[in-house]
């Protein structure tokens, strides 16, 4: 097992003999009238477990001084610095996945404890005897995770912050580090150790990403690598993005936004948390400028923008109450316009015979009709509607 963990190359596999003598051994160990014996065996494995997982964290711990040091050399190019974190990320789970590979193997030697001793165990006993595979992957979270996971995670969000801004990414190792979470969380539900411990953060560094600016500003995302604290200019860049540019330009940029996201959250996060980035991701992007876009919309309105209104409900219909506002310009605007083909009309009226030649008022008001009932429009009349 050490050689695996380690990633030492094994010069002969375990042969059958050798291996039915270490099972036979097991089988003597638990076969012996003593529970005292087995439980004996059982915590000798479990320390060994501990003396390869403590090996593990000092390696990998040296590991990631020497890159820290590195990284200020001369020698260490601008790409290397750059990528270090993956190269720590990568190495991490390396070692994790032998780890854990290795683990399967010792189970199965322990095979026979865990069909006659282990399954007998109460799970009330403060001696905690669990499947063998098990209490591995918890003194891997108890040594190696627990001290090096915040550097882990924040190794992940960097990764995360350059693909998101179109660097090379491997989107396998972020996949590989969810998995883990959902893995080592054992004394508790493996999906609430992971939502602690890597969605919450996240969730909430993917909000401050968006908040800050990285999105909207390419030069501000190199400003953001070395700050540890936001500031007033960091929190407001999004707004300037839409002040710089145009709505239009903003809404076509959230609506790639949030479907690249969608796309590539199947890489980043557990299934369950889909929902709960697309919540956080609508928040940022959609409501925190929801004023902005709102009083857009009659510009869009007076000028015909048919394809920002189309984007403009996109967006708005992903929010509670997000067209509410919105009906009712829209209400206001078809009524005023109705009115004043009316009153434009209504002073070219004033004859009976004038009256019998009344075509342009009807094609006027027809026209309109026909204007906003169009396909682009249905979504939008269907909410006025039911509103």
């Amino acid at each position: 097992m050490t050689a695996v963990s380690f990633n030492q190359e094994v010069k002969r596999s375990i042969t059958k003999s050798h291996w039915a003598n270490l099972y036979n051994t097991v089988y003597q160990w638990c076969t012996v009238n003593d529970d005292s014996k087995k439980e004996e065996l059982y915590f000798n494995l479990k320390r060994y477990f501990e003396r390869v997982a403590t090996k593990q964290e000092e390696v990998f711990f040296l590991s990631f001084v020497f890159l820290c040091f590195a990284s200020l050399t001369w020698w260490f190019n601008q790409q290397m610095r750059e990528y270090h974190d993956d190269i720590l990320l990568r190495e991490f789970l390396k070692r994790y996945e032998n780890y854990s590979n290795a683990s399967r193997k010792i189970k199965n030697i322990f095979a026979y404890m865990h069909r006659y001793f282990i399954p007998n165990q109460s799970p009330n006993d403060p001696k905690k005897i669990r499947d063998v595979f098990e209490m591995s992957l918890l003194v891997w979270r108890h040594i190696c995770w627990q001290s090096l996971g915040g550097r882990v995670l924040k190794a992940a969000l960097a990764m995360v912050d350059r693909d998101r801004s179109g660097e090379q990414a491997d989107r396998s190792l972020l996949a590989a580090l969810v998995r883990m979470y959902t893995e080592i969380g054992l004394e508790e539900d493996p999906l609430v150790f992971y939502r602690r411990e890597y969605r919450t953060p996240f969730i909430e560094h993917t909000k401050q990403y968006y908040i800050k600016g990285s999105f909207f500003s390419l030069s501000f995302r190199f400003f953001l690598l070395f700050a540890h604290r936001p500031t007033t200019a960091q929190q407001t860049e999004s707004d300037a993005f839409i002040q710089q540019n145009s709505v239009s330009e903003y809404m076509k940029k959230a609506e790639e936004r949030l479907a690249r996201e969608m796309m590539t959250a199947s890489y980043y996060l557990h299934a369950t948390s889909h929902e709960e980035l697309k919540h956080a991701l609508e928040e940022v992007l959609i409501k925190r400028h929801n004023d902005v876009l709102q009083a857009e919309f009659q510009t869009m309105l007076q000028h015909d923008k048919e394809d920002d209104m189309k984007r403009f409900f996109n967006l708005l219909s992903r929010l509670p109450d997000g067209l509410t506002l919105s009906a009712n310009t829209m209400k206001k605007y078809l009524k005023q316009r109705g009115e004043d083909i009316v009153t434009e009309q209504a002073s070219k009226l004033k004859t009976k015979q004038a009256l019998k030649n009344s075509v342009p008022l009807i094609d006027s008001l027809l026209e309109l009709h026909k204007k906003f009932v169009s396909f682009r429009f249905v979504s939008f009349f269907t909410f006025i509607f039911l509103y």
